[in-house]
C-alpha cells in the first residue's frame, strides 16, 4: 500500500464532505464534538499532505517541522481527549458515563504527558519508502505506560458506548489499528491515523442513525 500527498488530499475531500454532512445532521449540543470527528482528520490529513510536499522540496524545513507538529499534536494530544468526551457526552447510561468518565481521565492524562513530551524531547519526521515515519524521542522509561493509557480511551470507548452502531465503529478502528501494528510497524502513527480517518466517515451512520432513532415513533 501507496502513501502520498495525493492519498492525504484525496482524503481531505472525501472527510471534509462527509464531515460537512454529519456536522448539518446535528440535533443536539451533544451530538457536535462526535460529528466533527472527519472534519478534524481532514485537517489532520492536510497537515500531513503539506509534510509529504515539504520533506519531497529542499529548503521547506520550517514547512516540514511545522506540518509534523500539527498531525502528532492530533495524533498524541487531541485524540485520546476528543475519543472518549465525545463519546461520552452522547452516553445516557449512567454506569458507562462513569467507566467513559474514567476513560476520559486516563486520555487527559496520557494527553498532558505526550504534549509535555514533544516539546521537551522533540520529534523527527522522514519519508521512508511510502510512508512517513515520525520518530518521537520520548524518555524510554514511560513510553509502555503512556502506550497503554493512550490505547484505551481511543479504542475501547465506542465498545462501552451504548449508541447504536458505536461498537461496530470501534471493533473497525480496532482491526485497522492490528492491521497497522501487524504490516506498517515502524510508520504505525501516520498509517493507523489514516485508517481512522477513513473509517470515520462511519461517524455519518452513527449520527444519522441517533437521529432517526430519536424521530422513531414509540409504541
Amino acid at each position: 500500500m501507496r502513501f502520498s500527498a495525493e492519498a492525504s488530499f484525496g482524503a481531505i475531500i472525501v472527510l471534509g464532505s462527509i464531515g460537512a454532512i454529519a456536522v448539518s445532521k446535528v440535533k443536539t449540543r451533544s451530538q457536535f464534538a462526535f460529528a466533527a470527528i472527519p472534519l478534524m482528520f481532514a485537517f489532520q490529513q492536510l497537515s500531513e499532505g503539506i509534510l509529504w510536499i515539504a520533506l519531497s522540496a529542499p529548503g521547506h524545513s520550517s514547512w516540514s517541522h511545522w506540518s509534523a507538529l500539527i498531525f502528532l499534536v492530533f495524533a498524541q494530544v487531541v485524540w485520546p481527549v476528543w475519543i472518549p468526551v465525545s463519546i461520552f457526552l452522547l452516553e445516557t447510561n449512567r454506569l458507562k458515563k462513569m467507566v467513559l468518565g474514567g476513560f476520559m481521565a486516563m486520555g487527559f492524562t496520557v494527553a498532558l504527558y505526550l504534549l509535555y513530551s514533544i516539546q521537551e524531547y522533540g520529534f523527527s519526521a522522514e519519508i521512508r519508502g511510502d510512508h512517513i515515519k515520525y520518530t518521537l524521542d520520548f524518555s524510554k522509561v514511560l513510553v509502555t505506560w503512556s502506550a497503554v493509557f493512550y490505547f484505551i480511551p481511543i479504542v475501547f470507548s465506542p465498545f462501552v458506548s451504548s449508541t447504536e452502531g458505536m461498537p461496530l465503529l470501534g471493533l473497525a478502528n480496532l482491526f485497522s489499528f492490528l492491521l497497522a501494528e501487524l504490516y506498517f510497524e515502524d510508520h504505525l502513527i501516520s498509517v493507523w491515523c489514516f485508517f481512522a480517518a477513513l473509517l470515520s466517515v462511519m461517524v455519518l451512520g452513527v449520527i444519522i442513525k441517533m437521529n432517526a432513532k430519536k424521530n422513531r415513533p414509540e409504541g
